[in-house]
């Protein structure tokens, strides 16, 4: 089993089509390091679990405590042991890391927490119930996305030691990043109608401007997307963790404007979580899905026409049918 899951949660089919000869062998590393040991378990009871529920709602549980109060599903538990272990170790890891310290084994880990954390689906089946119509009871209601937003330097910073020696080196360079990291500030390469919709002038430089960078991260990906689309031979799966590299550009204000319902920061994530949906990758579309057709539906229900330039993109990929509710809330806060 454990041969399978290395292959099918981290093996070529999760990388970009430029990268299908690439190979790691993930099991051998997990075999020499318990924290990676762990995480890869810990993925393999989340995928039973998908499998056998694949309307599944429940995020794991924050604590084995809490996991062993709250379910009788047994796969839960284990996910929920082998995730918070696999969490301890690497951080005992990373305590300890040197110039002589191997880097796959962080790496692997990393990944496999960072997939771990995007899985875990929102509570609340029905979309009124969830954020951004609610909040999670006083919890922040994007406390997933924030541990994404923790690994995001870890990743960066990982991977420029890998250009040392590793074995992902092969897979950091298939992502291309020169390509999806636009760090230019101004408006060259943004679509005219996207400079006066998130206010982005020639003089904006990509540190102050609220938006450019995530901006010019969805337009980046947008590319892809649109590349894949026109029928250039490649795959929206192939091309999945070409889509993820928006999240290098999300920082804590960008999801602090998300969680105070910023309209022009929902249509940025919205967009980035339509574009996910294209993708059939079991540990993604779900949320992609949920978070796509939930922010879709707050927008056509509070601003309405005001938006729909912007929400046909994101209706379309979730098969959401426009209302306009509230067609006469014509102005957004800049």
């Amino acid at each position: 089993m454990l041969d399978w899951l290395a292959h099918g949660m981290v093996g070529p089919s999760l990388f970009a089509e430029s990268q299908r000869n690439f190979h790691i062998d993930v099991l051998s590393i997990a075999q020499s390091h318990v924290h990676v040991m762990h995480a890869l378990l810990a993925a393999s009871a989340l995928h039973i679990r998908f499998r056998s529920n694949p309307s599944l709602t429940q995020p794991p549980p924050r604590t084995l405590t809490a996991a062993l109060a709250s379910t009788n599903d047994d796969f839960a538990v284990v996910e929920a042991g082998h995730h918070l272990s696999a969490t301890a170790g690497f951080r005992t890891a990373l305590s300890s890391l040197s110039e002589t310290t191997q880097i796959d084994p962080l790496l692997t880990t990393c990944m496999l927490l960072n997939m771990l954390s995007f899985a875990g689906l929102p509570e609340a089946e029905d979309d009124v119930r969830r954020w951004p119509f609610l909040g999670y009871g006083g919890e922040q209601p994007l406390h997933w996305l924030r541990i994404q937003l923790g690994f995001a330097p870890l990743m960066g910073g990982l991977s420029i030691k890998a250009k040392r020696g590793s074995a992902w080196l092969a897979f950091f360079e298939g992502l291309d990043h020169n390509v999806l990291y636009d760090e230019r500030d101004g408006t060259e390469g943004v679509p005219e109608a996207w400079c006066a919709f998130w206010a982005i002038r020639d003089d904006d430089g990509i540190d102050g401007h609220r938006y450019l960078r995530v901006v010019r991260r969805l337009v980046s990906i947008l590319a892809v997307w649109e590349s894949v689309e026109a029928g250039n031979g490649a795959t929206h799966d192939g091309r999945c963790l070409q889509y993820l590299q928006f999240m290098q550009g999300v920082d804590e204000a960008f999801i602090c404007r998300l969680e105070a319902r910023d309209a022009k920061a929902l249509v940025v994530y919205g967009w980035f979580m339509a574009i996910l949906t294209y993708t059939n990758h079991w540990w993604c579309r779900s949320r992609a899905v949920r978070e796509c057709t939930a922010v879709v539906r707050y927008l056509d229900e509070t601003y309405g026409a005001a938006l729909d330039d912007w929400l046909g993109f994101m209706a379309k990929a979730v098969g959401y049918e426009l209302k306009g509710s509230a067609i006469d809330r014509f102005l957004l806060e800049l």
